[in-house]
């Protein structure tokens, strides 16, 4: 289901883009190597964007970050989104809840640990925030490399 926030954010970057500003997710200059802080947003080729243009992008910035992932997706989004859709078995290692030992499982990467690196890239409050958006993305398969 498309919210009307998803329709006011896809609709804020067409207007941007018509305006001739470039949208990329840029790492934080703050970044913290022990506490990573999500990418920025990142505006280029605006000469002047109003007060309001600017309140409007910050109401709306995580939808825009997160259209602006699926729209040039990283490398190791469409490295997570090709063993989802493949159902690619892989190896992680997680404590064992009975000797609470770290030990080698082999899992199938699903919809919800993908939405949940998407919400933490672009600074969502959890998974279910952005579930919809990240299955209609691997629905869409649009993962070729740019």
């Amino acid at each position: 289901m498309i919210t009307s926030d998803a329709i006011e954010a896809a609709a804020l970057l067409y207007e941007l883009r018509e305006r001739g500003c470039n949208l990329a997710l840029r790492p934080s200059i703050d970044a913290n190597a022990e506490n990573p802080e999500p990418p920025v947003l990142a505006i280029d080729g605006a000469e002047y964007l109003d007060d309001t243009l600017r309140e409007r992008i910050r109401t709306h910035k995580v939808q825009l970050k997160l259209l602006v992932l699926f729209d040039t997706p990283p490398q190791w989004l469409r490295d997570l989104a090709r063993r989802c859709i493949a159902g690619t078995m892989c190896e992680v290692r997680r404590a064992n809840p009975a000797s609470g030992r770290v030990e080698p499982y082999v899992v199938r990467v699903r919809e919800k640990q993908v939405a949940a690196a998407v919400a933490s890239e672009v600074g969502a409050g959890s998974y279910e925030d952005v579930i919809e958006e990240t299955r209609d993305f691997l629905e869409a398969g649009r993962l070729g490399d740019k």
